[in-house]
């Protein structure tokens, strides 16, 4: 039986491949792009500073959201950017250098795997064995 967490053909269809799951990732792009900007509220924050900076008159406030606006596309990229590279070279290096017991539990479901497989391959001599003594 398949892993579930094999990415394989039918995963690419069913989780990759379509209108609905493009919208998904696009949807997560930019979500991603505004976790790491700190959340939505600091553009408004930043809007709000520009027009009292440089006391920008109340009939310009379309102005201000036209520039809330075109923050989404930088927003879009950044969240790309850490979704597809960013988020894999912060795991290296928080389980390289900040999480010593996250390492060794890596180690210990690598260990433990591995005595699996020798487990199952041991049943399985010991099936085979079984089986002979029966023929005889």
């Amino acid at each position: 039986m398949e892993s579930p967490y094999t990415i394989n053909e039918n995963s690419e269809k069913r989780y990759y491949k379509g209108k609905i799951n493009w919208s998904f990732r696009q949807y997560f792009y930019t979500q991603e792009g505004i976790n790491h900007v700190s959340q939505f509220r600091t553009i408004a924050y930043f809007l709000i500073g520009v027009g009292l900076v440089f006391k920008i008159p109340e009939g310009q406030y379309r102005t201000l959201g036209l520039i809330g606006l075109a923050t989404v596309p930088v927003l879009w990229l950044i969240g790309y950017i850490m979704a597809t590279r960013g988020n894999k070279s912060l795991d290296y290096f928080r389980m390289r250098d900040l999480s010593t017991f996250g390492k060794y539990a890596i180690e210990m479901q690598e260990r433990n795997l591995h005595q699996q497989d020798e487990i199952i391959q041991l049943n399985k001599e010991i099936r085979d064995t079984l089986k002979e003594l029966k023929k005889q």
